[in-house]
């Protein structure tokens, strides 16, 4: 990792805090104090309209430090055996230019780049925690500790911490910092809200560096929550797709582009553009296909999902029809066993899945109802009370894997298969 160099003509630091798993009206609702003092104290602007381009943490933060979407195939069995050294993550752009580098991810065993694979051989940013959060996960006192507590104190704390001593260092050089909590809302999306003034005081260090023009600050989620009971309404199943993202800079003219932007169709892609832009010397030849600075271009009225990169999938830009659906009962409950009957062809078709996977059985159809063009139907299975989201086009429309989600928790994987996971119940 080349050293810190010290630039006469002195670059703006980076700084991207992450929280997982938030969407801006979870923000609204679980963090006013952090959303008012974003807005009102350091002259925020929040993308309104921000849209994820894949299902879980993984590709969406890829997509963020990279511009590149995951292009192996999501059931690659030997993800496990996969290391990150060598993926062109921007932070090691920065550390080219002489940044200094800084990246933290608190819950371990969910980390991004580990999580199903090997993370990293070597350390990838001049400060990495992921070592210390390995030794407090092995310490007698996180094993007595209640849930999301070190001791008397949250384990979110810890990094904020850090985050605090490594804000108020003296330095002679830009840096580039990564920050992504995880466990205070993976779980249950109101946990979140119990860090909203600890968030503030982190927001107050970094008020006089952005506002003084020193550091540009976004905060920013992958997606909304997955998982929580708010996931099975319609509701849910917007704010899902659509991830808090807000962009803090002095520029006055990058506050107005942003201003335009902020209601305009955005996403990951142009959070990398952001990102890309920040480094000297960039080239305009490496803009990736569907990003835009949104700092420094118009994002046009007529933007596209497709255009974005933002797969049908999770595009929320539909005509909801007027007045309420009329549903055929009996249509609808033999839509939703074949899909179950579908799941669980696709476990009979895997060699593991077979001889470790429970077949499922249809026991509720939860509810239905019209997202734009495309029914969903909310069905819950047994064993393992499974909940899974299906979105169909028409009545006889061909089931593909990339129709279902999974809703609800489910617990450590028996299978290899990324695909799989979310549909084995582990008995045989």
């Amino acid at each position: 990792m080349p050293p810190y160099r010290m630039n006469p003509k002195r670059q703006r630091n980076v700084f991207i805090f992450g929280i997982d798993s938030l969407s801006r009206l979870a923000a609204l609702r679980l963090l006013p104090l952090t959303y008012n003092y974003l807005v009102d104290n350091m002259s925020a602007i929040v993308l309104c309209s921000h849209h994820k381009v894949g299902d879980n943490t993984f590709p969406n933060l890829l997509t963020i430090l990279t511009g590149k979407r995951e292009t192996h195939p999501a059931d690659k069995h030997d993800k496990k055996q996969e290391y990150f050294d060598d993926w062109p993550l921007i932070w090691k752009r920065y550390s080219d230019e002489g940044y200094e580098t800084f990246y933290a991810e608190d819950f371990p065993q969910f980390n991004t780049f580990n999580y199903l694979a090997n993370g990293f051989r070597q350390p990838p940013t001049n400060h990495y925690l992921r070592p210390f959060w390995l030794a407090i996960e092995g310490s007698m006192l996180f094993k007595s500790s209640s849930l999301l507590c070190y001791g008397a104190k949250p384990r979110y704390q810890l990094q904020l911490d850090y985050i605090k001593y490594f804000l108020q260092k003296k330095r002679d050089h830009p840096y580039f910092a990564f920050s992504f909590l995880v466990e205070i809302s993976h779980e249950y999306q109101e946990y979140v809200g119990a860090a909203d003034r600890d968030f503030v005081e982190v927001l107050k260090l970094l008020k006089e560096q952005v506002l003084s023009g020193e550091t540009l600050l976004i905060v920013a989620s992958d997606h909304g929550h997955r998982f929580d009971p708010i996931r099975r309404t319609p509701q849910g199943h917007m704010e899902e797709r659509l991830p808090f993202v807000a962009i803090a800079t002095a520029s006055p003219e990058q506050k107005a582009v942003l201003s335009i932007n902020s209601n305009m169709l955005t996403s990951h892609y142009d959070l990398y553009e952001v990102l890309r832009s920040m480094l000297p010397g960039k080239s305009k030849s490496e803009q990736t296909r569907f990003g835009i600075n949104v700092l420094q271009s118009i994002v046009p009225k007529n933007r596209t999902c497709s255009q974005a990169g933002v797969p049908d999938v999770y595009c929320t830009c539909v005509n909801v029809p007027n007045g309420q659906s009329d549903f055929d009962v009996i249509k609808t409950e033999a839509l939703a066993q074949k899909a179950i009957e579908f799941i669980n062809e696709m476990i009979r078709d895997d060699a593991t899945g077979r001889s470790v996977c429970k077949i499922l059985t249809l026991t509720k159809l939860r509810s239905i109802f019209n997202a734009g063009q495309e029914k969903v139907l909310i069905l819950e299975t047994t064993p393992g009370n499974a909940v899974f989201e299906l979105r169909i086009g028409h009545w006889n429309t061909p089931f593909h894997e990339t129709m279902f989600s999974r809703i609800n928790r489910y617990g450590k994987p028996c299978v290899p298969s990324q695909i799989l996971r979310k549909y084995c119940y582990c008995g045989h």
